[in-house]
């Protein structure tokens, strides 16, 4: 599975770069793009085009390709299904998927052969100018189910935090993990934008007799211990987490969540995994992102007409 992000506080391109890279983009894509009304959303969008492709480019001509011929730059189609996710139309290759994800400072990218549903979010955490953390949350009730606000709410005060400021950061931090948690698993299941999100509720796993591993795992995400506005050391990635959708465990779903830096959470959704899989939740191996540049997107790029 291909993890890749992309700081793009650090690409600060000329007019003639951005329309070079732009050049590499499908012309309908280009076009989309060039309606942007800010010049940072353009860059997001063009960046988060060229993971696609790279990642498709990648697949096809890596030295441990899964095929005997690659697929030049060219060949690549990508196209949009009716709700707008991006799917690979050209080399067809079953069970391949892609998913982008841009916030803040990075666009992130999840790609896999074996997983035909993926989904990423990554999110910001940061504090709304003039509005309070109660007010924000207040405005958004209808995003989370009364669990979800329980353990957001309550985890500031079960970590003892030295400050009312303090607890605010770590309810900011798990308000915006379970939000990447809600967008990566609906973006990987292609839902509408009009679904009703108190149909999806996330949970830390049960430890049952799971282990003390697991349960050491389910205390620090639903006591959000982990989480702080200024952490030094970036938590450690999370995977036993369950969803429910409907009240109905989704068995066959895995999650990571993890970060890129200490105010971007990121969380990763796949699946189907094959209830006899031995990726159990708490099992599961979790690489981490690898950062790449424009110029390393670029690299095998041609222009596109």
């Amino acid at each position: 599975m291909l993890r890749w992000a992309v700081n793009i506080d650090a690409w600060n391109p000329s007019d003639q770069e951005l329309a070079t890279a732009a050049s590499y983009i499908e012309p309908a894509e280009r076009t989309r793009i060039t309606k942007f009304h800010f010049r940072a959303d353009a860059k997001r969008a063009l960046v988060g085009r060229l993971l696609l492709r790279c990642a498709a480019y990648h697949v096809f001509n890596a030295p441990h390709r899964i095929r005997t011929t690659g697929a030049p730059w060219d060949a690549i189609v990508i196209s949009r299904t009716p709700a707008g996710k991006p799917v690979l139309t050209h080399p067809v290759l079953p069970s391949f998927s892609f998913n982008i994800s841009h916030h803040g400072s990075y666009v992130a990218l999840v790609a896999s052969t074996v997983y035909p549903e993926t989904g990423i979010d990554v999110t910001r955490v940061e504090r709304i100018p003039n509005v309070s953390t109660h007010a924000f949350f207040d405005s958004l009730q209808s995003v989370f189910t009364p669990f979800e606000w329980s353990t957001i709410l309550n985890a500031g005060n079960r970590h003892s935090c030295k400050s009312k400021q303090d607890m605010e950061w770590y309810q900011l931090h798990l308000f915006h993990c379970h939000w990447a948690l809600k967008e990566s698993f609906t973006k990987a299941k292609g839902m509408g934008l009009g679904l009703d999100l108190q149909r999806i509720e996330f949970r830390g796993i049960n430890s049952g007799d799971s282990g003390r591993e697991n349960k050491c795992e389910q205390d620090r995400w639903c006591s959000g211990s982990v989480l702080a506005s200024d952490v030094d050391n970036m938590p450690e990635p999370i995977t036993a987490i369950k969803v429910f959708l409907d009240d109905q465990i989704v068995p066959d779903y895995n999650f990571e969540l993890s970060y890129l830096d200490p105010t971007h959470p990121v969380s990763i959704a796949y699946g189907p995994v094959p209830l006899s899989s031995s990726l159990g939740r708490g099992d599961v191996v979790v690489r981490p992102f690898t950062f790449v540049n424009i110029h390393e997107l670029i690299r095998h790029a041609v222009p596109l007409s």
